[in-house]
């Protein structure tokens, strides 16, 4: 499942079908293009060319989705979402909903470091903040010091899950496991 994927069924409480699968595809066009926002027209039209849907199929499917996250949702994950509390009358747009989950998706992940008091061996962990998956690295032992150089790098590239291994592997790291 795509971090698309997750965070709206995170957010429906449904799994991408019908109206959130066009919102799904709407947020990944909006994500591809931040930080810029493109004009409604612009993404309607984009998520056209994916879905094969008509000029009226979009608009509706994106606010059906809306009123269904809005009446049925997880209230509480939206309003992480939108990084405030939602009153009842503030009902988000499709567009603000589409740019606010696209800005959410936005959010990196952090890697951090720990030690092992037993084994003096440390440890990498992460958490993606919108799958909620955790990455860990077994036990190995390493130099401290270049290992907070490795983990400020990961965190400063931003490194996503998917790349991580690939730039482990590649830092010498694999070889210090014992």
């Amino acid at each position: 499942m795509s971090r698309s994927e997750e965070l709206i069924k995170k957010v429906s409480g449904a799994d991408c079908e019908g109206c959130y699968e066009v919102l799904r595809q709407a947020v990944d066009v909006a994500y591809e293009n931040l930080p810029r926002r493109l004009p409604m027209h612009k993404l309607v039209s984009a998520v056209m060319d994916r879905t094969g849907s008509g000029p009226t199929a979009v608009p509706k499917a994106l606010s059906r989705a809306g009123i269904e996250i809005w009446e049925s949702g997880d209230r509480n994950f939206l309003e992480e979402v939108f990084e405030h509390r939602l009153a009842k009358e503030q009902k988000p747009m499709p567009r603000e909903l589409i740019w606010q989950l696209a800005n959410y998706l936005h959010k990196p992940v952090t890697y951090q470091m720990w030690k092992e008091e037993d084994s003096g061996k440390y440890c990498i962990a992460a958490v993606d903040p919108v799958t909620g998956q955790w990455l860990t690295v077994a036990p190995f032992r390493a130099e401290q010091l270049q290992l907070e150089t490795f983990i400020d790098f990961l965190n400063g590239v931003h490194a996503p899950l998917e790349s991580f291994q690939a730039l482990f592997l590649n830092s010498g790291f694999q070889e210090l496991f014992s």
